[in-house]
């Protein structure tokens, strides 16, 4: 899996796989401490660099949130929250054409995804 991030005025967080890296993640967002490694190309554009990591991180009666951090991304949030994520991240990956994406960010109190979560861009890769 590649993570491109832009920080700044407007961060945004681009995580992109094949149908099996997604499937690996939507199963890896139902562990907690869970470190899965993130390769790097040669140009992150149009973003400002390259995540080497992303860290799950379960946190009890709390939405989902990803946030930035030095070596990549942390995706917390509760168990339950998580679970609708994995879902997002795991659905028909075997049917989906190369470019399609999902944005997962905040949409009210109602939702899922935490106020304070960067903004994320889910990319399914051509095998």
């Amino acid at each position: 899996m590649k993570v491109r991030i832009s920080e700044g005025d407007c961060p945004e967080i681009e995580i992109s796989g094949t149908a099996v890296e997604w499937l690996a993640l939507a199963e890896a967002v139902r562990h907690d401490g869970v470190v899965v490694p993130c390769e790097s190309g040669s140009d992150p554009q149009p973003y400002a660099r390259f995540g080497q990591q992303m860290v799950v991180i379960h946190v009890p009666d709390q939405k989902v949130r990803f946030a930035i951090f030095n070596d990549g991304v942390e995706i917390a949030g509760d168990p339950a929250h998580l679970e609708i994520l994995s879902q997002e991240m795991s659905g028909p990956t075997n049917s989906l054409p190369g470019g399609y994406h999902v944005h997962i960010e905040y949409q009210g109190d109602s939702h899922y995804v935490a106020s304070g979560s960067v903004p994320a861009i889910l990319l399914h890769l051509s095998e």
